[in-house]
């Protein structure tokens, strides 16, 4: 059976091993996989009506699968939003994306549901900024919504981390920070990490990444980490899971770290994390347990 009404709204050329993936998944189904550009989508309001248009048209999409649409959200999720009280479906959910794209959001929600997180302080740099709350050991900065190990600082203790915290200033013409940041301490391995991917409630990939380069210290495959895949079974999966339920998201990248004494604690949960190479690594079809999703969705509604 051919679906003819399922978005991927993405850039071919972001996240390009990802596209092909979901392409290969698709022609495996025999689903038509219709591939939109974001900056393709233009909102109409007036006549006493408010339309979300693609390529200057209306559009009646049944399923859109959004991922590299983070910073565009001023006419994305407006639009995305419109199409979803029109009857499409939208996967992810947009509440739970834009939450699972602040660190310190995704923090607040999975402590208040009660698993293990990194202990994460957040602030905004100014002159006495105090990191005491954390252990003295190697510290991590990083901003609330970076991506893809963007912006990530390490330092080897706690006091070297807040003195560089304190010694960043606004502009010359007080130009307020508006991003805030995270301070973390150091847990397990340096340059080592967790990632498992959620599906529909169900883990479909575990693998241990580790930093090929010695000098370092961060564990994104776009950096040239190799991941060793990890059986299905690791508690890390179970606790994937979890934190993909408390955050809302029908799929996501969760990434995790394991400290011998306090075992798994949860890093980040990310709601347009990039498959491609734990496909490689795992052999797992990601992208095609989303689509399959996708299907489900599609199905189910009276479309």
């Amino acid at each position: 059976m051919s679906y003819d009404r399922i978005i991927l709204l993405s850039y071919d050329d972001v996240t390009p091993h990802n596209v092909t993936s979901f392409r290969r998944a698709a022609a495996e189904r025999n689903i038509k996989l219709c591939e939109w550009i974001p900056h393709r989508i233009s909102i109409w309001c007036g006549d006493g009506r408010v339309q979300p248009l693609y390529e200057n048209s209306p559009q009646d999409p049944g399923v859109i699968i959004h991922r590299t649409v983070a910073r565009l959200r001023g006419i994305a999720v407006p639009a995305l939003r419109l199409w979803e009280k029109g009857g499409s479906r939208i996967l992810n959910d947009l509440s739970a994306s834009a939450l699972a794209r602040d660190k310190l959001a995704t923090a607040i929600k999975l402590t208040e549901t009660g698993l293990p997180v990194v202990p994460s302080l957040a602030f905004f740099p100014w002159e006495e900024t105090a990191f005491g709350r954390l252990p003295p050991g190697s510290t991590v900065l990083k901003p609330a919504h970076g991506r893809q190990g963007q912006g990530v600082s390490f330092f080897a203790t706690r006091d070297a981390a807040q003195a560089e915290a304190r010694a960043i200033q606004w502009g010359d013409a007080r130009e307020i920070l508006s991003e805030h940041s995270l301070a973390q301490p150091v847990i397990g391995p340096v340059g080592q990490d967790i990632r498992a991917y959620v599906v529909n409630g169900i883990c479909v990939a575990v693998a241990r990444r580790t930093a090929s380069d010695p000098r370092e210290r961060r564990a994104n495959l776009t950096l040239g980490a190799v991941a060793t895949p990890l059986s299905l079974g690791h508690p890390a999966a179970s606790l994937a899971v979890a934190a993909t339920e408390a955050i809302g998201l029908d799929y996501a990248g969760v990434d995790l770290v394991e400290d011998a004494d306090q075992g798994l604690q949860i890093l980040e949960v990310d709601a347009w994390a990039g498959f491609a190479g734990l496909e490689q690594a795992t052999g797992a079809d990601i992208s095609g347990r989303i689509l399959d999703l996708a299907m489900e969705r599609l199905g189910g509604g009276n479309i």
